[in-house]
């Protein structure tokens, strides 16, 4: 994907904690051999796959730290805890199940994100699943969302015959011309990614968020910053939807130059 991430490299896994870390941004660049491509892009903000990849680059390199063990596809069957030992038994989604049993100290939960999808959209998504999605499970089902509007557009649909016997479909550049056309900022308002807003993220956030002390001022607190770089449209975004709108449609019905 080409969407970029709404944030610098700079606040990646270890960095706030240890810029030495061989767990940064940075390093995966380094052993990566594109440090030096992705300082002369002149943007330091990484796209999403990029971004995807080192993710996946950082999990392998843990799975492989002396007396780490890494599983996944498990599903947690109960948790239980006697004040001092945590143990946690789980089954594994596999041809042959497993059940595992593991006890220690600590457990850290991190559930992740949950997609939504407004209700007033869940009915058509349901009669219309290859139309409308979530955008967490795109990068997954687009190939088969283009096959049906290619098949759509050229099998289904009239097609208009130029005197040459060529035949025009309708051009699929519309779709993301369309997309701009509800990414400007005139209709959403671009991320607020000033210094005060981004305090949010800030490490010592967290503690003042969670010591307030009831869900009425957590939740003004939410709405207080629902325009930072995590809630809204990344000013980049636009601009790269409009750049590409341009090309496409460029390809799509091509100028003739004027003969000299």
């Amino acid at each position: 994907m080409t969407k970029f991430t709404d944030h610098s490299f700079l606040k990646d896994l270890a960095m706030l904690r240890s810029p030495t870390s061989s767990y940064t941004f940075l390093s995966y660049l380094h052993e990566h051999n594109r440090l030096v491509t992705f300082i002369n892009r002149g943007s330091f903000i990484p796209s999403r796959r990029e971004y995807s990849d080192y993710l996946i680059w950082a999990a392998e390199k843990v799975a492989h730290e002396p007396g780490v063990l890494v599983h996944y596809g498990e599903r947690v069957l109960s948790i239980q805890s006697d004040d001092l030992v945590v143990s946690v038994t789980s089954l594994s989604e596999s041809e042959h199940p497993v059940k595992r049993v593991r006890r220690g100290k600590h457990l850290v939960i991190a559930p992740g994100g949950t997609p939504r999808v407004p209700p007033s959209l869940s009915a058509l998504a349901v009669r219309a699943p290859s139309r409308i999605i979530h955008t967490s499970v795109y990068a997954h089902r687009v190939d088969g969302i283009m096959h049906d509007i290619l098949s759509d557009i050229i099998f289904k649909r009239p097609s208009t015959t130029t005197e040459s016997g060529s035949t025009n479909f309708r051009p699929v550049p519309e779709v993301l011309l369309g997309i701009q056309a509800r990414l400007i900022p005139s209709n959403h308002s671009p991320s607020d990614d000033s210094p005060f807003a981004n305090e949010i993220f800030d490490p010592a956030s967290t503690d003042f968020f969670f010591n307030l002390n009831n869900k009425e001022a957590r939740s003004e607190a939410k709405r207080e910053y629902e325009n930072t770089n995590y809630g809204v449209v990344n000013p980049n975004t636009p601009a790269k939807v409009s750049s590409t709108g341009i090309l496409c449609a460029m390809a799509a019905e091509p100028y003739l130059r004027p003969e000299s």
